[in-house]
């Protein structure tokens, strides 16, 4: 692929010599029999072209004949990182960043950038800039709970009341409760059921912020991210009216990846790729060839789902794109399948039994079940069966008000205790692909979420090793009575362990328990790794690693 790349450019650049860092492979391919709708990357829909495709303008051949209209673009600025919000006049409202095209450093100088708001009519643009709110980067909008309209920028904010401003800098603040700090450069923020923020870092790992203003407290040691050589940043977190959705970008092997999840902090990886270079395409089939493609951000329906995806593309490597070249980069708005509204009729616990699974399609504006659904095309059941052509086939269909529900063959449906939702695959009558998940039956809608601070150790007055341990709930629901299991391990061997009960906690509370035992194996000036570990016995525990802890 690397070479096939390489070819490709000195072609359309000819006498360039490319940095190695500028390419890279994808380590994971489509797997075998995925079929179409099985990967994120299968939802992206040609961009709508404004009139006809135009050749003039910045550029180099590979992004031409194109639509300039699409996103944001103007041979006077270097745009990039882009975030969506739909505003409460009815427009849609960019906040991005952007740097004068002149700039000495070309694309690199990208750390001077100044972040602005931009507004449509329509999520695709063409977007025109209203205002600068001043220097940043990264920029990500949401509205905090209290109305607060939040962007993000590195190392801070701009806040506002208004959409429209004016706008004040405020730093946010960020609580590792106690784990080694992580890079804060690529933030992402999402709006929980309670009006609370969940956000991910650059490297992975989950935070929560009781208001998404108040300092937004680490829950996660390790990164959530796919267990693969990827060269990860740039994540973007939503949750729609059925589950978390979680994409991160692979910078080096220039695609990304797509992950589910029911509580935002335990994550599902789905196959396939969430994009990659060959996404933007028009409605005939022609492509845009950017060679990069990054920071990708969401826009969001009134039901929380996807409609759009918005990408940072450049037209050649970035160490190529000069000031006052041909090269530049835009933001681009590319239109996504929507998931439908589905709900599931069976009162039971779905299982490997279940006989019969009815699944009801709900009607909305431009869209009626009823006519448009192909019913023998539908396959439903556990994601990664249905994913790849299996699950549970149509019995039959029936009218329910405007709505359709479909009787599924309950055989192979494949849900498993591990599973909060189900997927409906399938197409429209005019071959479209169709989609949906459902929440399960039995499944309850809040979730608890009790997480370790790493432990506290101290030497008491007898000699003997003083051990405790927080615990706090940053769930929705009051969690219930627990077991707490520190494990002290040096060269991965355990030498070490305690164990104690932990009460049940309310949403946002804590509960701080001693853990008994001597520790007499423990030297003082040790150095020992830690595992903290809630339901040491369950099919699922939670686990902290603390890596490096001097015994006092």
């Amino acid at each position: 692929m690397k070479r096939g790349i390489a070819i490709l450019c000195a072609l359309v650049f000819p006498c360039t010599v490319f940095a190695e860092a500028d390419f890279g492979a994808s380590p994971y391919q489509r797997p075998a029999g995925l079929v179409t709708g099985g990967s994120f990357i299968d939802l992206i829909r040609p961009i709508p072209v404004c009139g006809k495709l135009e050749r003039e303008g910045w550029g180099g051949d590979n992004v031409k004949p194109r639509e300039m209209h699409n996103g944001i673009e103007d041979a006077k600025w270097s745009y990039w990182c882009i975030s969506i919000i739909h505003g409460p006049d009815g427009k849609e409202h960019l906040f991005g960043a952007r740097w004068p095209e002149s700039s000495s450093k070309g694309h690199m100088a990208w750390p001077r950038s100044q972040a602005y708001h931009a507004v449509s009519d329509s999520p695709t643009g063409p977007f025109v800039v209203t205002e600068e709110l001043g220097p940043g980067h990264n920029t990500v909008v949401y509205q905090a709970k209290d109305g607060t309209y939040v962007v993000y920028v590195i190392d801070g904010s701009y806040q506002s009341k208004s959409i429209n401003g004016p706008w004040t800098k405020v730093k946010l603040e960020f609580d590792n409760r106690g784990m080694v700090p992580v890079n804060m450069s690529n933030l992402t923020f999402t709006r929980r059921e309670d009006g609370s923020f969940l956000m991910v870092s650059r490297t992975g790992q989950v935070w929560i912020s009781e208001d998404g203003l108040k300092p937004y407290r680490r829950i996660s040691g390790e990164s959530v991210y796919p267990k693969i050589n990827g060269r990860f940043e740039d994540p973007v977190v939503w949750r729609d009216n059925s589950q978390y959705n979680l994409i991160v970008n692979d910078w080096f092997g220039r695609t990304a990846y797509y992950l589910r999840s029911k509580d935002g902090l335990h994550w599902t990886w789905d196959p396939g790729k969430s994009y990659d270079p060959d996404v933007v395409r028009h409605p005939d089939g022609t492509k845009e060839g950017w060679v990069k493609l990054e920071r990708p951000q969401v826009r969001q329906d009134e039901l929380g789902r996807a409609t759009h995806l918005y990408l940072a593309a450049i037209d050649c490597p970035k160490n190529l794109d000069k000031g006052g070249d041909n090269h530049s980069s835009k933001s681009l708005a590319l239109p996504l399948t929507v998931n439908r509204r589905l709900a599931i009729l069976n009162e039971a616990a779905i299982t490997a039994d279940t006989k019969e699974i009815r699944v009801e399609i709900q009607a909305e504006d431009s869209f009626n079940p009823q006519t448009d659904v192909d019913v023998q095309s539908l396959t439903f059941g556990a994601a990664e069966r249905v994913n790849f052509g299996k699950g549970c086939k149509a019995l039959k269909s029936e009218k329910s008000g405007r709505n359709l529900v479909m009787t599924f063959n309950g055989t192979g449906n494949g849900l498993t205790d591990d599973d909060f939702a189900a997927k409906l695959l399938g197409k429209t009558t005019t071959g479209e692909l169709l989609i949906g998940y459902a929440r399960l039956p039995g499944q309850p809608l809040l979730d608890p979420l009790p997480v370790a601070r790493p432990p506290l150790l101290s030497r008491k007055g007898d000699g003997t090793l003083g051990l405790a341990v927080t615990i706090e709930n940053f769930g929705l629901a009051k969690s219930a009575p627990a077991q707490v299991k520190v494990v002290f391990k040096e060269k991965r061997r355990a030498v070490y362990a305690a164990t104690a009960a932990v009460p049940g906690i309310d949403p946002y509370g804590a509960a701080t328990v001693e853990l008994p035992g001597k520790g007499e194996s423990l030297k003082a000036g040790d150095t020992c790794d830690i595992e903290v570990i809630i339901n040491p016995d369950s099919r699922r525990p939670e686990i902290l690693p603390v890596k490096g802890v001097k015994i006092p």
